[in-house]
């Protein structure tokens, strides 16, 4: 008869045997259960062992079951093969026989070591419970890798759970945002049909505004063309008038110009006469004086060229014929009162001031002469020096 043998904990080498035709629960609790067992970590009703199709099976109520080094899930169903060892509980192993042992075939649980019984058979025995032990042995080192299977089976299930949970609340999430939807498809119908009667409305406002605004526009342009006109009118006349006043201007500034210009060629013409004469002056001290005595003087031509009135002209003859005198003088009798600085008597002119002026102008012509401006008015000398002075 198939019997389940325990191999650790409180019931440690006691065997219990099956019944082929029911299903036994084993547990920790006092009621409900055929196969009590008070060992750590073993539920009320920890699994359940039950014939079927030939063979047994273990469904498992707890998920702190391990059959074969393999955890089973809470509720699963798993085939009990021969001597296949299960775990309950924290440590409490369990090894499942389909016959019992034959040493043990007298006593229906408890240690199960009966007198006069077969020495080949207890040897047999004997060496299937030592290998029993090894394989005890075996378990027991594997029982941590069980035990950390078991807490990531604990983990994966409460993520799973977890899961489950979240996906209650997307679930209702989504009926949720389904409601949500299905009233903004409703609301959505509802703004359409007033967006409907808003836009027929708005295109009635607009027609009646394009009517009145072409209406504005075609007074507002009658009013533009007629202000346009008058400005127009205004703008010719103050153009004839800024014309006019442009050309008035004009010709003020040519006659000023035309005037100015007269002035500059009349003080020009001057100038050149005066350097004509200085020049002439300067001939005159230029040449020999033996051969000027020789040849007789000067004094007259000079004169004339000054072009002098003749009162002034008189007095001047007379100095220069007084300084000649005085200069002979010197030669002769010693120093005598210098002309420098003095004036003709009834003449109001410095003539040494005036020739040096002379002798001034000759030499700035002549500079102009050289540089080939001697040809341009006085204003546009000027002009010319301040665009090199820039």
């Amino acid at each position: 008869m198939a019997c389940i043998q325990f191999l650790t904990g409180s019931r440690d080498q006691q065997f219990e045997e099956l019944d082929p035709a029911a299903t036994l629960t084993l547990g920790s609790s006092d009621q409900g259960v055929e196969i009590r067992v008070t060992d750590p970590g073993v539920e009320p009703q920890h699994c359940r062992i039950y014939p079927g199709n030939g063979q047994f099976w273990l469904q498992a109520n707890s998920a702190a079951t391990i059959v074969n080094m393999a955890r089973t899930a809470k509720g699963s169903t798993v085939p009990l093969p021969d001597r296949a060892v299960f775990i309950v509980g924290q440590a409490t192993y369990i090894k499942f026989w389909t016959q019992r042992p034959a040493a043990t075939s007298g006593s229906g649980s408890g240690s199960g070591a009966v007198g006069g019984a077969d020495p080949a058979a207890l040897t047999k025995l004997q060496g299937e419970l030592a290998a029993s032990r090894t394989e005890l042995e075996q378990l027991k080192a594997a029982s941590g890798q069980a035990e950390e299977l078991r807490r990531t089976l604990e983990a994966a299930q409460a993520e799973a759970e977890a899961a489950k949970k979240k996906a209650s609340e997307l679930e209702a999430q989504e009926q949720a945002l389904r409601d949500e939807v299905s009233q903004a498809q409703a609301r959505a119908t509802e703004l359409e049909q007033q967006a409907e009667a808003a836009k027929r409305d708005a295109e009635e406002q607009v027609a009646q505004a394009k009517r009145e605004a072409d209406e504005r526009c075609q007074t507002i342009q009658s009013e533009a063309e007629a202000k346009q006109s008058a400005a127009q009118e205004k703008a010719d006349a103050a153009v004839r008038e800024a014309e006019e006043a442009r050309d008035r201007e004009i010709a003020a500034a040519k006659e000023r110009a035309e005037q100015e210009q007269e002035e500059l060629r009349s003080a020009l013409e001057a100038s050149r006469a005066n350097l004509r004469a200085l020049r002439m002056r300067e001939d005159a001290l230029s040449r020999d004086r033996l051969a000027d005595a020789q040849s007789g003087s000067d004094l007259a031509a000079a004169l004339a060229a000054l072009d002098l009135p003749e009162a002034m002209r008189s007095r001047l003859e007379a100095a220069v014929e007084a300084e000649v005198d005085r200069k002979v003088l010197v030669r002769f009798e010693g120093a005598v009162v210098p002309l420098r600085g003095l004036r003709v008597p009834g003449v109001e002119l410095d003539l040494e001031a005036h020739l040096r002026s002379l002798r001034q102008r000759a030499q700035q012509e002549r500079t102009l002469a050289e540089l080939g401006v001697d040809d341009l008015t006085p204003e546009e000398l000027e002009r010319l020096c301040e665009m090199a002075a820039r």
